[in-house]
């Protein structure tokens, strides 16, 4: 994690298994790049305008870029969560778990306190995020699709590859997967887009500044013991995120249901306005 960051760690138990570990960042990462706007709806995105966007983290680890999709669909919940951090920050970890559980965030937001660069990013690139989310809403297959492109370019370049925090590997149906070594412990790669992907092949749109210019290679900080807590995993050819029950379920008993203030959690999620839940075995599609 950056010496540049202000933060404060807290510890929430999830269960006996689980912990939520939140370093709740009390100040913004120093990113200093002014975006280039991509104007028109994402209906009307070519390829390169979204291989743009998902550049700088396309080569986040499966579980993580599944959340994040699912987050950003929600960006003025994103945009609250941030702002109640700091004071999130200054409770004992019991008391900060139950402010979050009366919240009426989505699950998915609020997972994304166990991972406060990724959070803050999001918050405080809102114009990024509303563009992901619109993406994975209304062009999902195209947004994947994107994300296995750069994550092809940084595999031929050799940025991409398995190593102490990271196992890359290619599906029979020729998809990148990129998961933990430790499944508790996520690694956030830190990488300039210009630098892993080779040259750039769309100059007139570059990648999305939402990552620190000063990186170059792919590195990692400190892992974020967290991993257990991940329920979304991505179908990159359906374009769909398949959400597991049970550890959905796990994570909304302690930190609350869709649009539910404080109410004993159902035996199912309660669906958010214009969520569609579907039956799929031992998950939920969505």
């Amino acid at each position: 994690m950056s010496s540049r960051l202000l933060t404060q760690c807290v510890t929430v138990a999830v269960s006996a298994a689980a912990l939520f570990t939140n370093c709740l960042v009390l100040s913004s990462p120093a990113q200093a790049q002014t975006p280039v706007p991509i104007t028109q709806p994402v209906s009307t995105m070519t390829p390169a305008q979204i291989h743009a966007l998902v550049a700088p983290v396309a080569l986040y680890t499966d579980g993580l870029l599944s959340q994040m999709f699912l987050a950003s669909t929600y960006p003025a919940d994103i945009a609250q969560a941030q702002m109640m951090a700091p004071s999130y920050a200054q409770m004992p970890a019991d008391q900060a778990a139950e402010a979050i559980r009366l919240q009426p965030w989505d699950p998915s937001v609020k997972f994304l306190f166990s991972f406060p660069q990724v959070l803050s990013m999001m918050a405080t690139q809102p114009e990024w995020t509303r563009q992901i989310g619109d993406l994975y809403r209304t062009r999902p297959i195209d947004l994947m699709k994107s994300v296995q492109a750069m994550r092809q370019l940084a595999l031929k370049t050799g940025s991409l590859k398995s190593g102490p925090q990271i196992n890359v590997v290619v599906d029979a149906q020729g998809q990148i997967v990129i998961s933990p070594v430790n499944p508790n412990v996520v690694y956030i790669p830190q990488y300039n887009p210009t630098v892993v992907y080779g040259a750039w092949a769309y100059p007139a749109y570059p990648p999305y500044p939402v990552y620190n210019p000063s990186w170059g290679a792919v590195a990692f900080g400190a892992g974020i013991a967290a991993g257990a807590l991940i329920w979304a995993t991505p179908h990159w050819r359906t374009g769909t995120v398949v959400v597991n029950r049970n550890t959905y379920n796990n994570f909304t008993r302690r930190y609350g249901y869709p649009g539910v203030y404080n109410r004993p959690a159902p035996v199912r999620p309660v669906p958010a306005v214009g969520r569609q839940w579907h039956g799929n075995g031992p998950g939920w599609r969505r």
